[in-house]
């Protein structure tokens, strides 16, 4: 993962923001992490299949691990998409798509009203969504003698990463999921247990949340 930054800030979830009624007016915001414009896409079009007897969609997405791609669209409202695309920025978020159905009830609300609504609904949506913090760290497999597997558990117990169910073979094999930042001391403390008699195969490099 090459000129990739340690971390950024994206959703946790996918999120939505409920009806949200101005002026006899529904309006539905929906928010999820998608790191490239072509998911991007394919979310907005699935809300659309959803509601077919909407008035409109506006949108918004941030893509790229660097915010490389920031596009809006408006519909055929006379604003809507930028609004959406300010209450991503705001949060300092990449990789996120949001977009507000609109359900017209009848009565107009001017630009600075239809302004207000779309930024309500598209920043319920995204706070639905759990604004966090993804890491770059790695998921690793550790073999090691049996011996040592007291210590080795209690270690993985008292340390911030996530390990999957051990394999018991010739020796003990577990994989390890764990961020940057605290992969240099585990390891330390795994080779002061081990006297560096242990294996590590690395899986993958990845960002974890």
């Amino acid at each position: 993962m090459e000129n990739l930054p340690e971390s950024f800030l994206s959703l946790a979830k996918a999120g939505c923001s409920g009806d949200i009624v101005i002026n006899k007016s529904r309006f539905i915001g929906y928010a999820k992490m998608a790191m490239d414009e072509k998911e991007s896409l394919q979310f907005i079009e699935d809300i659309k299949n959803d509601h077919p007897l909407c008035s409109v969609i506006c949108y918004g997405y941030v893509c790229g691990y660097q915010s490389q791609i920031q596009k809006y669209h408006d519909g055929h409202e006379p604003v809507g998409g930028k609004p959406i695309l300010s209450a991503i920025k705001m949060k300092n978020l990449t990789g996120v798509t949001c977009a507000v159905v609109r359900y017209f009830g009848g009565v107009k609300l001017g630009v600075g009203g239809l302004a207000r609504a779309f930024s309500s609904a598209a920043a319920e949506a995204i706070d639905d969504g759990m604004p966090s913090l993804y890491e770059l760290g790695k998921e690793i497999k550790i073999t090691y003698d049996y011996h040592y597997d007291g210590k080795i558990a209690y270690l993985m117990e008292n340390s911030d990463l996530e390990a999957e169910e051990k394999n018991y073979y010739e020796k003990i094999s577990v994989n390890v999921h764990i961020k940057n930042q605290y992969y240099d001391s585990f390891i330390g403390q795994l080779s002061a247990i081990t006297n560096g008699t242990h294996e590590i195969k690395l899986i993958e490099e990845k960002y974890m949340c």
